[in-house]
C-alpha cells in the first residue's frame, strides 16, 4: 500500500478531517488533498508530523520495515460503509495482517435480546458488532460501522475466512476467534466508552483457535473443488461442534 492511500485510509477511519491535519502540521487542505490522492508529494518532515497525528508510526515512513502504527491507547477505526465489498472494507485489516509477524483478531459478536432491540439492523444469527485487532507490538485496533456504531458489520464470517487464507497461504501467524460479548460491554461499544483494558482482558484469556494441519488440508481440498471459503468455514465450525 502506498503512502498516500494509508495516509487517507488511517485519517478518515479515524474521523479525522482533512483541514485538521493540515492546520496542525501548517501545511494548505489543498495540499494535503493532493497528496492523498497520488498528485504531489510532502516532505519527509511533514509526513511525520501527519503520521503522529494519525498513529501511524513516524519511523515507517522512512523505514518499510517498522511498525506501521503506534499507539498506547485504543486506535479507534470506523469501516467504510462500502464494506458490502470484503476486500475494499477491510483493506486496513488486511494491510495490518499483511505488516505483522503475529496478528490477533477478535470477531465480537452478540445475540442477546438487548442486542436485538438496538441491532435493529441485524440479519444474521450472530450479529457482529464490533472488529479488534491487536498486532506485534501491542497496538490495539476497535473497528465498527461509520455511520452506526451499533450497527451490524456485514462480511465478518468473510473477513474470518479471508484471514484465513493469507495465513495458509502466506504464513504471518494469524490468530482469528469469534466472540461473544455481554450487554455491559456491548452498551459500552454502542457508546463509544471501550478502554484498552477491557479489551485486553478479552484478549488475555487465551482461547484463541489456531488452524491444525489437518483443517488447513481441508480448506485446500476443498477450494480445488470451488467451495466458497465462507461455506468451508462453516464447515469446519460444524467439526469442531461435534467434537
Amino acid at each position: 500500500m502506498e503512502y498516500n492511500t494509508l495516509f487517507k485510509l488511517a485519517r478518515t477511519m479515524q474521523g479525522i478531517t482533512q483541514t485538521k491535519v493540515a492546520e496542525a502540521v501548517g501545511i494548505r487542505q489543498p495540499s494535503l488533498n493532493a497528496f492523498e490522492l497520488g498528485k504531489a508529494s510532502l516532505s519527509l518532515t511533514t509526513r511525520k508530523k501527519i503520521a503522529m497525528l494519525i498513529n501511524i508510526n513516524p519511523d515507517y515512513i522512512s523505514d518499510p520495515t517498522a511498525p506501521p502504527f503506534s499507539s498506547k491507547e485504543v486506535i479507534f477505526m470506523r469501516l467504510p460503509e462500502d464494506n458490502l465489498l470484503p476486500e475494499k472494507g477491510f483493506q486496513l485489516i488486511y494491510f495490518l495482517a499483511e505488516h505483522n509477524k503475529t496478528f490477533e483478531v477478535l470477531i465480537l459478536f452478540s445475540n442477546t435480546i438487548f442486542a436485538r432491540k438496538a441491532l435493529k439492523d441485524a440479519i444474521t444469527e450472530k450479529p457482529v458488532v464490533a472488529i479488534v485487532c491487536k498486532d506485534q507490538d501491542n497496538n490495539i485496533f476497535f473497528f465498527t460501522r461509520k455511520k452506526n456504531a451499533a450497527g451490524q458489520i456485514i462480511n465478518g464470517l468473510e473477513l474470518k475466512a479471508e484471514l484465513n487464507k493469507r495465513s495458509i497461504e502466506e504464513k504471518p501467524s494469524i490468530i482469528i476467534e469469534e466472540k461473544a460479548v455481554n450487554d455491559n460491554l456491548l452498551q459500552d461499544i454502542i457508546q463509544g466508552n471501550v478502554s484498552r483494558s477491557q479489551l485486553e482482558s478479552i484478549f488475555e484469556q487465551k482461547d484463541f483457535i489456531m488452524l491444525t494441519k489437518a483443517e488447513q488440508h481441508i480448506i485446500q481440498r476443498k477450494r480445488e473443488m470451488g467451495i466458497e471459503d465462507a461455506t468451508i468455514l462453516q464447515y469446519l465450525n460444524a467439526l469442531n461442534t461435534k467434537t
